[in-house]
């Protein structure tokens, strides 16, 4: 799967918000004040964020390893590549 990009994060988060506002509006205002859309919408976005940090925290694991590995390689091989 994908990673999650910053600039997908924020596209995400304000289309997000965008289409929960009008769903709202249009089939909740009567029942529920519009709080409701607002809290939402702040779970969605907490629920971007963390795969946005999940996804930066995975790349930076992989560069280490594969970092370590050359490193490794390079000791057993005496250097040479």
């Amino acid at each position: 799967m994908r990673r999650l990009e910053f600039g997908d994060m924020v596209f995400y988060a304000a289309t997000g918000l965008v289409l929960i506002l009008l769903l709202w509006l249009r089939f909740l205002e009567a029942r529920a004040g519009l709080w409701g859309a607002w809290v939402l919408w702040i779970a969605w976005a907490a629920f971007l964020v963390t795969r946005y940090r999940r996804g930066r925290t995975t790349k930076g694991q992989n560069a280490r390893s594969a970092r370590g590995a050359m490193q490794e390689q390079s000791t057993t091989t005496g250097g040479k590549s």
